[in-house]
């Protein structure tokens, strides 16, 4: 009677295990696997008049022979991808290493860098795109100090002309961004043993740079490499808050963005289809290039 009744009791256990394992199984095949699969199809496909398909490799002929033009928009898109690319994963991943490190040093006043940076990057998109869009305007702090400094009647209008654009996008990135990366490398220093930087100093060891080259780098390489595979994979797809901020400005748009509007508004889906596999194809191989290289560099354990 008792061997029944654990043999009952470990088949629901089973069940219970089975039901709450196929949820996030069917999400995936659903979610993920289907749309990725169907993604792949259509690159390969076209539409006739009459909304049949047809196999072919139109979709991939008609967007090299727009980035061959000189003036298209994929080739727009492709530059400020890179643009954007650089700004945030190389740029800004640095400063924000640099600058954790002068936090982990107990820079004075860090508290209020650590507000200034760190908490529009928890507070939603929409909410520092409103606030930053507000900054911008005649009665807003830059438009004021704009006006100020310039003798100017009026502000520009910093998200709509072209000379501006893509610079206040970028500042903009900068100040919602810049403090992503701070929790991560804070938690990176702050294991590092205060006897290994007192080592160091009997070592030789007499400056900031050096602290960072000789001890603190090797020790936080590997969270470093890993961020930075992280980002690289994404060199095609970064962009910023394109819609929210610029309003359908074309000269800020990037490869990502031109997907989705020409899904989401256009309701076309041969050539973003065709685009997205172009793009996964050439980061494919940088990214595991630049992997293998990192994996050369031997992690310090301590």
């Amino acid at each position: 009677m008792q061997k029944n009744t654990l043999g009952t009791k470990k088949k629901k256990e089973r069940i219970f295990i089975i039901l709450m394992l196929l949820i996030p199984v069917i999400q995936h095949l659903v979610f993920f696997l289907y749309p990725n699969l169907e993604s792949f199809t259509l690159a390969f496909r076209r539409e006739n008049p009459d909304h049949s398909t047809y196999w072919t490799l139109k979709n991939f002929t008609y967007i090299f022979e727009n980035l061959s033009s000189g003036s298209s928009r994929y080739l727009t898109g492709l530059k400020n991808a890179l643009i954007y690319w650089f700004f945030q994963s190389v740029f800004m991943f640095s400063l924000s290493y640099v600058w954790t490190y002068f936090f982990y040093k107990k820079l004075k006043g860090r508290s209020v860098y650590r507000i200034i940076f760190y908490v529009t990057s928890i507070v939603g998109l929409s909410t520092t795109c409103a606030i930053f869009k507000y900054m911008l305007n005649d009665g807003g702090l830059i438009g004021i100090l704009y006006k100020k400094l310039t003798g100017q009647a009026t502000t520009p209008m910093f998200l709509a002309q072209d000379e501006y654009v893509m610079k206040t996008m970028l500042a903009f990135i900068f100040w919602n961004g810049f403090g992503g990366s701070y929790i991560i490398f804070g938690g990176a220093f702050s294991k590092i043993p205060t006897e290994v930087l007192e080592a160091g100093m009997l070592d030789g060891v007499q400056n900031m740079w050096q602290e960072i080259r000789y001890i603190i780098f090797p020790l936080t390489w590997p969270t470093f490499s890993t961020l930075f595979l992280i980002n690289l994979s994404q060199i095609f797809v970064s962009t910023g808050p394109i819609l929210l901020l610029t309003e359908n400005i074309s000269s800020t748009y990037s490869l990502s963005f031109i997907i989705f509007k020409d899904v989401a508004m256009s309701h076309s889906y041969y050539e973003p289809s065709a685009l997205g596999i172009l793009m996964t194809a050439v980061t494919l191989p940088i990214f595991f290039l630049s992997r293998m290289l990192m994996r050369k560099k031997e992690a310090v354990e301590y």
